[in-house]
């Protein structure tokens, strides 16, 4: 029996098929059609058959063939195959077939079987089977050039950029080309202090695997890609890639190891930084969840704490203590900016800020980083603010970066200290990174009685993943995350060192203008706003959802409060004829549905045209830009003061 079949649309691939059942060929060719292959096919059941298609000028992809045949069976048509010397992939499909029949197709080069009642796999198994075989021809390839590279003479072997070594069948190496001197850092003429050795002479310098897998070489094994440390005999560590084979004679004697190297000591530290960057970058997602979940637990606590201390009289004994309460929950609250500006989702909201504050309040967490050996000192400018305009939260990441960079440069301990000041720079002015226009700017330095570094690490601080720290010492993106900064920020940076006797580095900022007034905050005195409004809140925290509703109930407003979107738009539907809500109080992240999709939906169906949406993350002001002719939005970052919320709530409805 012949027969062959057209192509199908699809993955084009052409087959053989060894089958005396006319319906398990069409049965197979539906399985590789509805796998996604463009099928062209030919089957038969007989040796003749087979021979003549594998003589055919058209070569086959794959062959899927029977197990047994009335007159021909699997185990044969791979023998012919193989004595071809073709590598074409070969599927056994049958109906029963015990696991010894199994293991001996394997055996004899059988890519995969099936069975015919699981024929579902079919595709997979010939997907499989294709890219093995890519990938075998690809290895064949290779191998087949290494032994072309052989011929090459003596002379392209010493050019050769990889090291190379040959030892002889007694493990004693006769041969080292001019890399491997360099990277075993050998001068020229030391060669002697390494040929002759055998493998044991090479355990002081190579560890004790790489000796070992020398071994496996000689008793007959391929090595490819592995990886050793070898000390150099002028004592730096070197990390290597071997590949490594055996020759042998035609009676299968071992005649020798040849051995190729490459240096791959900064690929791995490479490697080895972007893990750690990685893992930063895993740790600041965490913080960025931690610092919105904690900002959900300090809402209530803040604002309980305003509604207690508008309740109580002046003179209640406790009211001091809940001062306290309220403190606390707004200093945590500044550390959840830290924490969200660390995750790198704190958006940059560039405000006038003074130098001198950004160090006070941060000197309680530089002291827990570097750390009781090193003594941190503050000489801050005392006769004005040191105003600039800038991103709080990244100055406080040049800040901590510049100081953790310090600290490190004292691994014994030493004294740290950090100024502020206000400076007039010249156009040419001698600032290192990057040069800086003239006018005056606010300074933040940071000065360490460490190490000091020289003129070739100078010039290299500021590279990305660039560090002179132990390999797990630091990722090498510190700085460079501090020059992108002060760029960003129209600043520049100047560094001074010298080894052995510290370094200064000053971070410069355009200053303010001195009359820019600072928003002042309100007095707790003033009255609070209130208002009548029908209001509704929506807010799937239980905690900041009866704050809301408890805070804007003592304002005065009606309060409709639903847990989440679908309750909301319940709610509404809900009202009386002649009700109106005349805003959304809304979290942003619910499930099912954000806060800005309830805000259209219930527009849609004749709610509010006003909103003030809440979120533990920061939120950016684009995509809440609405038509401000037709409606009105305001903003609210958790946690939140009682004041805080009245106020937007009152702005909100009177706009």
């Amino acid at each position: 029996m012949k027969t062959e079949g057209g192509a199908s649309p699809g993955v084009p691939i052409r087959v053989l098929i060894l089958e005396d059942r006319p319906e398990d060929v069409a049965l197979i060719v539906r399985e590789l059609e509805r796998a996604g292959f463009g099928v062209s096919w030919e089957a038969t059941c007989s040796e003749a058959g087979y021979t003549e298609l594998l003589s055919s000028a058209e070569s086959f992809d794959i062959v899927i063939s029977d197990y047994k045949m009335p007159m021909f069976d699997a185990s044969r048509a791979l023998e012919i195959l193989v004595g071809r010397g073709l590598d074409t992939p070969f599927i056994v499909v049958t109906g029963t077939i015990s696991e010894e029949v199994a293991v001996r197709c394997m055996k004899s080069g059988a890519a995969d079987y099936l069975l015919k009642d699981r024929l579902a796999r079919l595709g997979q198994a010939v997907e499989n089977a294709l890219a093995a075989a890519t990938l075998r021809r690809a290895k064949q390839r290779a191998e087949t050039a290494l032994a072309r590279s052989e011929s090459f003479n003596r002379n392209l072997v010493e050019r050769a950029p990889l090291g190379i070594l040959y030892l002889d069948s007694e493990g004693r190496i006769t041969y080292e080309n001019p890399a491997m001197k360099r990277m075993m850092g050998l001068k020229e003429g030391e060669d002697v202090r390494l040929l002759g050795m055998r493998l044991g002479d090479l355990e002081p310098v190579i560890d004790a695997g790489g000796v070992e897998l020398l071994r496996r070489v000689i008793a007959g094994e391929v090595l490819s890609g592995e990886h050793v440390r070898y000390t150099s005999l002028a004592g730096a560590t070197v990390d290597l890639e071997l590949h490594a084979s055996a020759f042998h004679d035609e009676s299968g004697s071992l005649q020798g190891v040849i051995v190729m190297a490459s240096n791959i000591t900064e690929r791995k530290l490479l490697q080895e930084q972007l893990l750690q960057a990685q893992k930063m970058e895993a740790i600041g997602q965490l913080a960025g969840g931690v610092a919105h979940d904690f900002n959900n637990l300090l809402s209530p606590i803040l604002g309980y704490a305003d509604m207690a201390l508008l309740e109580l009289d002046p003179g209640t004994p406790i009211i001091e203590e809940i001062r306290e309460i309220r403190d606390a929950a707004q200093r945590a609250s500044d550390l959840t900016r830290r924490l969200l500006a660390f995750s790198r989702k704190q958006l940059p909201q560039r405000a006038l800020i003074d130098l001198n504050a950004i160090v006070t309040d941060f000197a309680r967490m530089l002291e827990r980083l570097i750390g009781e050996n090193v003594l941190l000192r503050s000489e801050l400018e005392t006769h004005d603010p040191v105003l600039t305009v800038a991103d709080t939260s990244q100055v406080h990441q040049v800040l901590m970066n510049l100081v953790l960079n310090a600290r490190d440069a004292m691994p014994d301990g030493g004294e740290l200290i950090i100024r502020t000041g206000v400076e007039h720079l010249e156009k040419n002015a001698q600032i290192s990174h990057p040069p800086c226009a003239s006018g005056r700017f606010a300074y933040l330095s940071v000065e360490d009685t460490g190490l000091g570094m020289d003129e070739q690490t100078l010039g290299r601080v500021f590279e990305p993943f660039y560090t002179t720290k132990a390999r797990t010492g630091g990722t090498g993106l510190g700085l460079p995350t501090v020059f992108w900064i002060v760029r960003q920020h129209e600043g520049c940076i100047d560094i001074r060192s010298t080894p052995g006797r510290g370094s200064t580095f000053t971070v410069f900022l355009p200053a303010a203008e001195e009359d820019r007034a600072r928003p002042e905050a309100p007095s707790e005195s003033e009255p609070l706003p209130r208002g009548s409004e029908t209001v509704l809140v929506v807010e799937d925290e239980p905690a900041v959802g009866r704050l809301v509703r408890a805070a804007l109930s003592a304002g005065g407003y009606r309060v409709l409060y639903a847990s989440g979107p679908g309750k909301a738009i319940e709610a509404f539907r809900g009202l009386q004829p002649g009700q109106t809500v005349g805003l959304l109080v809304s979290d942003v992240a619910m499930p099912g549905m954000d806060g800005r999709e309830l805000f259209d939906k219930l527009r849609d169906e004749g709610g509010p045209s006003k909103a003030v949406f809440m979120s533990g993350y920061p939120l950016e002001p684009e995509l809440f830009r609405y038509d401000p002719g037709q409606l009105v939005v305001r903003l609210l970052r958790k946690p939140f003061s009682v004041r805080t919320l009245l106020q937007t709530v009152r702005e909100a409805l009177d706009a």
